[in-house]
Order: structure tokens, then sequence, then C-alpha cells
């Protein structure tokens, strides 16, 4: 997620009618990038939002609750502060659809995620959701197909092997 905003949350603002009203959970996400002039990327009013297995440009939890005010954000574990999931293209900030969300192999987004939470088979792509045990937290899975031409010489397949397809 890429945003900016002039004035209050960067990334997600949340209101309800009356405090407690809106209870958002957010898990599995990326928030990256996003801007506001005046609180952090998670901000309300009347609004109780819990997250899990998510990851943000705020340098930890703290500053994540920086000028919430009476808009509690629960930690529910697995989150991550101040890491860069290495984009594949980083767009620029403000409301764009420019940028790559996808991931490389080496981004801490891989196997990040919680699968408990996931309901939907596929990513963005249309690609296979959990690809190596635990999901990625984000809108893609890591693209499992292999490059042939990092390979030389011969490589092997035993169409007689059984398992789950990935060389177990």
């Amino acid at each position: 997620v890429s945003n900016k905003s002039l004035n209050q949350a960067g990334a997600i603002y949340n209101s309800g009618s009356a405090p407690g009203m809106s209870k958002p959970f957010i898990t599995n996400s990326i928030f990256w990038n996003n801007m506001a002039m005046l609180d952090p990327e998670i901000s309300g009013s009347n609004a109780d939002a819990t997250i899990k297995n998510s990851l943000f440009n705020a340098a930890n939890f703290a500053d994540l609750l920086a000028n919430s005010g009476d808009n509690p954000i629960i930690d529910a574990g697995g989150n991550k502060f101040d890491t860069d999931p290495l984009f594949s293209i980083l767009p620029p900030s403000g409301l764009t659809l420019a940028g790559l969300f996808k991931v490389p192999p080496i981004s801490p987004v891989i196997n990040m995620g919680s699968n408990t939470e996931n309901l939907y088979p596929y990513d963005f792509s249309a690609s296979v959701r959990i690809t190596y045990g635990t999901i990625d937290i984000g809108a893609y899975e890591l693209d499992n197909q292999i490059n042939c031409s990092l390979y030389t010489g011969v490589v092997y397949v035993d169409s007689a092997s059984t398992g789950a397809n990935n060389g177990s």
C-alpha cells in the first residue's frame, strides 16, 4: 500500500458512529510508503483496530500508536516494523496505480503470514496463495517458477517421484 494523506491516516482511517463501533482486523498486510501530516499509518475515530502478521514502515509499535488518541490499536503479534518489503518496483508516494508489489525471494514478507486468516486460494496474479507452507503477506505469493536460464548442464526429473511436487 502506498498512499499520501494531507492530514490523517497515511494508509487507513477507521471511523465508527460510537466508541468501539469500528473494529477492523488487519492481517497479512503490508503498509509501506504511506504518509500523513498528522497521524500514523492507521488512525481513526471511535475505532479499535487489531493488527496481526503485518509489516509497517513505522519504526515500532509505539510510532504506530502515535496520535491515535482514543482509538486503540491492538498488536496481535507477528508484526514487523521499519523493515523494507523489497517491492519489485516501489511506486511514488500518493494515489497511483504505478508500482509492482511483488517481492523477491529475500523479502522479509516471505512465509510471514498467518494461514488461518487466508480466505482465498489464489493471489492477485492467480498464483496459488500458499506456496511453501506459510502464506506470504501482501497481495502476491512469491512466484515459485524456476528460472531455467540459471542452470547449466542437465537437470534430471524423476517422473515416478511422489510428494508435493516441490522436490520432497
